[in-house]
């Protein structure tokens, strides 16, 4: 996932204003500008999101390119899959497991009995039915996969997640201080 801050009239009307002499200090303005945008993702995926791997938060990045104030760009990027679907939200729908099971097919939800403290799963559905792992329908209607007596996964058809990654919220919170930044390089031209 690559989110990058295009078309801002306000902030190419000031860096065409900018002589190409000044090109490194808008380049710094944009490295500034992208770098807290991407620590505010970071700050999401740790303090909004249910952590477990800190995967998401370890893959998130900017970057400044270009080699002249006409071609400049930045961008504040995911390197996983999922990073997309916490930035806009979405349902991931079963497709192709537990199709055996009545009204399948089905995702399996860990359960704490299959968590670590830090809510990573244990063991994952191969593995508990290696280790003579079975489903039982709930009471609630709901199939549960068990292992040793012990609740390992819940079947659902599908779960939604809602967006809250919050990357172009972080990279749009930056546009009034890159703004900033490039009318003060214009100013001491000027000047």
């Amino acid at each position: 996932m690559d989110v990058t801050v295009t078309n801002l009239r306000e902030v190419l009307t000031e860096l065409n204003r900018v002589p190409q002499m000044w090109f490194e200090g808008a380049k710094t303005a944009f490295q500034k500008a992208t770098l807290a945008a991407s620590n505010q993702t970071k700050d999401n995926a740790t303090s909004i999101l249910n952590v477990r791997s800190g995967r998401l938060r370890q893959s998130i990045g900017q970057e400044v390119k270009g080699t002249a104030i006409s071609n400049i760009k930045a961008s504040v990027f995911s390197g996983v899959k999922y990073a997309v679907i916490h930035e806009f939200g979405g349902t991931v729908r079963a497709i192709d497991k537990y199709l055996g099971v009545p009204g399948g097919p089905y995702l399996n939800i860990p359960m704490s009995d299959n968590k670590t403290a830090a809510g990573v799963t244990r063991m994952q559905a191969r593995e508990v039915f290696n280790n003579g792992g079975y489903i039982v329908r709930l009471r609630s209607g709901k199939y549960g996969v068990f292992m040793d007596g012990k609740l390992m996964f819940v079947l659902v058809k599908s779960v939604t997640i809602p967006a809250r990654l919050g990357m172009r919220d972080a990279t749009e919170e930056q546009i009034p201080t890159l703004l900033s930044d490039l009318m003060d390089l214009r100013a001491w031209w000027q000047f």
